[in-house]
């Protein structure tokens, strides 16, 4: 009996074989499994990337969530490198490089979110958040 883990981690390897052109046989003889075996788990991840598409079909909710997704890792890439920074016993002359690295590093990251946040207000310019004159006189959204 296999556990779910091992299942999951089984089917990404026969999907990555698949991915490479790797047929069901092929696959099976690889990795010492029965053939019915690959083809049920390449015909899930086809399930599954049936499910992710249908999910993600809205190319402006699913651009939202990866440059929201992008925002968080240079922001967690931020945090680390400062954390690094901060971790670093400055003792001999290497320290201090490493330290002047790590810094670098940090304003590097700082770069990409403010390149990534420029590009955010850009797209938003499009949309009217304030209401015309037009709106406010019939009585629209503003309160």
């Amino acid at each position: 009996m296999t556990t779910r883990l091992e299942s999951e981690k089984l089917r990404e390897q026969i999907y990555t074989l698949h991915l490479r052109g790797a047929s069901r046989n092929e696959i099976a003889e690889t990795l010492g499994i029965p053939r019915s075996v690959a083809h049920y788990h390449i015909a899930q991840m086809r399930l599954k990337n049936d499910r992710w598409f249908r999910e993600n079909s809205d190319m402006e909710q699913f651009m939202r969530g990866w440059v929201k997704e992008l925002w968080d890792r240079h922001l967690q890439a931020y945090r680390e490198t400062w954390r690094l920074y901060d971790a670093v016993d400055v003792t001999g002359e290497k320290d201090i490089r490493l330290k002047a690295v790590l810094l670098g590093q940090a304003q590097e990251c700082l770069e990409k979110l403010r390149r990534l946040y420029s590009g955010i207000t850009r797209s938003m310019q499009g949309y009217d958040f304030y209401p015309s004159q037009d709106e406010k006189s019939l009585g629209g959204p503003v309160k």
